[in-house]
């Protein structure tokens, strides 16, 4: 819907996907806090010292985001030419990529927290992030920090 016909490539990668919640999974914020009020009071307002039942920490979420951030600003093209696009399909530079990235709230504040070099314990700081909002991030063109609305 995002792209709407445009013919860029569509890239998958389990290194963004939400969160996993282990049993908190399906619930509905009061059932999770009826469930574990100290574990949901931590995953609210205590990120680094969530520890679930059988889902992921935030370190775990921060390390695998960190990974696929890593590996797109190193060379994004190689990201996308990895995933089996055509060669005329891609960019001739990296300087000719624009990247949308979709995901979920977690995952998204995530990446914002480790763009702006702050760690999983300020990963809550600022309100949840409304659906459907566009947060553009400018890489420096040495490769040496990203540019955030309001940095």
């Amino acid at each position: 819907i995002a792209l709407s016909g445009k013919p860029v490539p569509l890239i998958e990668d389990d290194r963004i996907h939400e969160m996993a919640l282990g049993r908190f999974e399906g619930l509905t914020v009061q059932e999770a806090y009826r469930l574990d009020h100290e574990r949901m009071d931590a995953f609210f307002h205590h990120p680094d010292s969530f520890v679930p039942w059988d889902g992921e920490t935030f370190d775990a979420v921060y390390q695998r985001i960190q990974e696929f951030l890593t590996e797109l600003t190193t060379d994004p093209i190689k990201l996308i030419r990895h995933r089996g696009f055509p060669e005329a399909r891609l960019p001739r530079e990296a300087d000719d990529c624009r990247i949308l990235i979709i995901s979920h709230n977690i995952t998204i504040k995530t990446m914002l927290t480790i763009l702006q070099g702050r760690p999983v314990s300020r990963l809550r700081e600022g309100g949840p992030i409304p659906q459907t909002t566009l947060i553009p991030a400018l890489l420096a063109a040495d490769g040496s920090g990203w540019q955030l609305p309001g940095n």
